[in-house]
């Protein structure tokens, strides 16, 4: 695994948590996520986030597995790493 999927799991894993800790009182973020349309519009991304990190076929699949099950914390990572692309330009 990646140090960038490793890194991507520990954002989620602490995302998971919180979650669980937060759902009878949904944060703003999780409002906000609720109106996302539809998944493919995070898988869209993740897939341009895995072409800039070079991700494996293997590494893409286990993210696009994990936003399934996740979509919240894999929101907040692929919104971070756009952030972070902005900088860079």
């Amino acid at each position: 695994m990646s140090n960038l999927a490793k890194l991507l799991e520990s954002k989620s894993a602490s995302s998971d948590s919180a979650n669980a800790a937060n759902t009878a009182n949904p944060t703003d973020h999780q409002l906000a996520i609720s109106t996302i349309s539809s998944f493919s519009t995070l898988e869209d991304r993740i897939r341009q986030m895995a072409a800039r990190w070079q991700y494996s076929d293997a590494e893409l699949a286990d993210a696009l597995t994990r936003a399934a099950q996740n979509p919240a914390g894999w929101l907040m990572c692929v919104e971070d790493d756009e952030r972070k692309q902005l900088w860079k330009l």
